[in-house]
């Protein structure tokens, strides 16, 4: 009887816990910082980042790369949802960044 107990009490803490939602890595303003518009090539931003979540062209046909992270806990029972997102999109011209964007969650 002890036991079923107990395993009800962990099945109702469990039950509790929030979810807790993670995708893609994390990056930084210092890196971002280390982007030069002309300069930086496709080599250096797969070193600082990895490989991109995705991979597209824009409306003059140049590579676009955009990394994403995001962080999510959804609590079950009221609360409010805490979320962290990050997204990077670079445009290639050449193999070299003609320009990026970037946007940081509060």
């Amino acid at each position: 009887m002890k036991q079923i107990l107990i395993l009800c009490i962990l099945l109702f803490i469990v039950a509790c816990a929030p979810i807790h939602l993670k995708s893609g890595k994390a990056f930084t303003i210092d890196q971002i910082q280390l982007i030069e518009k002309d300069k930086t090539k496709k080599e250096a931003i797969n070193r600082l980042f990895g490989d991109p979540q995705l991979l597209g062209k824009n409306d003059r046909g140049l590579d676009t790369w955009t990394y994403l992270y995001m962080d999510a806990k959804i609590p079950l029972r009221g609360g409010q949802i805490k979320e962290k997102v990050q997204r990077v999109t670079i445009t290639f011209e050449d193999g070299t960044v003609k320009s990026f964007s970037y946007e940081l969650s509060r």
